[in-house]
């Protein structure tokens, strides 16, 4: 694989076999929607702390606050969904008596693609995360950095033994503006809390993350309808990886083992004209993309699912 051993920590000097192979076998991979955010539009005002109790979420957004911080608009998050019946079930404790003036509007949602270590092992998360990042066929955006909290310094994202080191020490990887400027965004971490990172997650729910989040323009559709029919497979261009070709010559191997990305899609070298590229040196890692397109697949059918309760 192209880093080292789990548990072995990258030492001064020491550069990974850039050629060898990881183990998927000791990962269970699995999709899911880490987040869908709806605009709720009420026929009469609602206060926001009846919208977020009912909905059992911090994250309700008045967009036309009035007196006592009462809306008839809000931006809604609701976490994790099960099924599309999941979602519209969490909806009702609290439009069955704050009706809506119109149908749920979708403005936007997170994907993610999970790799479980079936050891409970967090080098092995790391790696993976490194390992997510280096092979990505897609990145939306030259705005590439690493980050960890507000009060942390940001790095830009230099070479892989720097981007493991910072993985391994709880930072991100962001791709693209999660302000109002990118419509698409990636984020690549090791999740091992969740509530927005105040309740600390067991051991074994620890996993390497590979999300993307569409917004605005960039959603396929933006009703509930639309997308109970909708195959996550379609969206499999944001999980498609590459990696070194096991012919690669030494020579080459040793130039691209401490690269931190290898798989991206290179510009056309005629001007701007003709078809985009990739390194001869890497070849489509098969495995991976059908683990993921598996995974995406396996969301389609869970989100399509009847409700049990």
């Amino acid at each position: 694989m192209p880093f080292p051993p789990a548990g072995l920590p990258i030492a001064a000097g020491h550069l990974p076999t850039a050629t060898s192979r990881i183990n998927y076998s000791a990962y269970k991979f699995r999709a899911e929607i880490d987040w869908i955010e709806l605009r709720l539009e009420f026929t009469a005002p609602t206060n926001f702390d009846t919208v977020r109790k009912r909905l059992g979420s911090p994250f309700a957004e008045p967009l036309d606050e009035g007196a006592g911080h009462a809306a008839t608009i809000f931006n809604v998050k609701i976490h994790s969904p099960q099924s599309w019946d999941d979602l519209e079930l969490t909806l009702i404790p609290l439009i069955h008596d704050h009706p809506l003036k119109r149908a749920p509007v979708v403005t936007g949602i997170e994907v993610a693609l999970d790799a479980y270590s079936k050891a409970a092992n967090r080098d092995e998360l790391v790696d993976m995360v490194c390992h997510f990042y280096r092979g990505a066929q897609k990145l939306v955006s030259n705005n590439r950095r690493l980050y960890r909290t507000k009060k942390d310094p940001v790095f830009g994202i230099t070479d892989l033994r720097h981007l493991r080191k910072y993985v391994a020490e709880g930072y991100n990887i962001n791709v693209g503006s999660r302000g109002a400027d990118d419509t698409v965004t990636q984020h690549g971490y090791v999740k091992d809390t969740d509530g927005a990172g105040k309740v600390a997650l067991p051991a074994k729910e620890h996993r390497a993350r590979f999300e993307f989040t569409l917004r605005g323009k960039a959603l396929p559709y933006t009703s509930l309808s639309a997308w109970r029919r909708h195959k996550f497979s379609e969206m499999a261009s944001f999980y498609k990886f590459r990696q070194l070709k096991s012919t690669t010559s030494p020579a080459s191997a040793t130039a691209f083992a401490n690269l931190a990305q290898i798989g991206e899609r290179l510009p056309p070298k005629t001007g701007g004209r003709g078809r985009r590229l990739f390194s001869k040196a890497t070849e489509a890692d098969v495995a991976l993309n059908q683990l993921s397109y598996d995974a995406l697949r396996e969301l389609t059918r869970r989100m399509k699912a009847a409700a049990t309760s």
